[in-house]
C-alpha cells in the first residue's frame, strides 16, 4: 500500500475522439489484466479451461482477470460510450445496440458492488480555493488516501499475463 492524494486528471478529459478515449485507458493497463496460473490451487482458485474472449485465450487454461482491471475496464466502456455521446464523432455511430446496453447495465452493477467491496473511508474535505466558490466543492482532490500500489499490481500482472 501507499498514500496517494486523488487530484484531477487531464488525461481523462475533454477527449474529442473515441480513439483518444480508448488510448488513455489503454495506456494505464494495456493487456485487461488477464493473466494465467499454472497453479490456480496456491490463490483458492478453481482450474478452468480458459476464458472464451478470443481465439487467444481460449486455447488458454487457467486464465483470469484481475477485478481492478475488470473494474477498469467497465470504466473505459462507460467512458468511450459517453463520449459517443459527448464528442465530435457523436453522429457517426448510431445508438447502443443491446448487447452494448446489456454490457453498459453489468458494469454498473460490477462497479458498484467494487465500490462496496473496497469501501475506501478516507474522510474528504471540501475545495477550498477560488475556483470553486459557488460551485460543488466536494471533489475529493488533495486529500491523501491509503491505497494499493499500482506498479506493484502492474508488475505481478505483466510477469503472468496470459497473452
Amino acid at each position: 500500500v501507499r498514500p496517494y492524494a486523488f487530484a484531477d486528471d487531464d488525461r481523462f478529459r475533454n477527449l474529442d475522439t473515441l480513439n483518444k478515449v480508448e488510448s488513455a485507458w489503454v495506456a494505464i493497463f494495456p493487456r485487461n489484466g488477464f493473466v494465467h496460473l499454472s497453479s490456480p490451487e496456491k490463490y483458492n482458485l478453481s482450474p478452468n479451461p480458459g476464458v472464451p474472449i478470443n481465439s487467444v485465450l481460449q486455447s488458454k487454461p487457467n486464465a483470469y482477470i484481475i477485478s481492478a482491471y475488470h473494474q477498469l475496464h467497465c470504466l473505459m466502456l462507460l467512458h468511450r460510450f459517453h463520449a459517443q455521446e459527448n464528442t465530435k464523432e457523436k453522429d457517426k455511430r448510431p445508438l447502443l445496440d443491446d448487447d452494448e446496453v446489456n454490457h453498459a447495465e453489468h458494469c454498473f452493477i460490477y462497479l458498484r458492488q467494487g465500490v462496496l467491496c473496497s469501501g475506501d473511508i478516507t474522510l474528504e474535505q471540501p475545495d477550498n480555493d477560488d475556483l470553486h466558490i459557488g460551485h460543488n466543492p466536494l471533489h475529493g482532490w488533495g486529500t491523501e488516501h491509503v491505497c494499493r500500489d499500482w506498479d506493484v499490481l502492474g508488475e505481478w500482472a505483466e510477469e503472468n499475463a496470459a497473452f
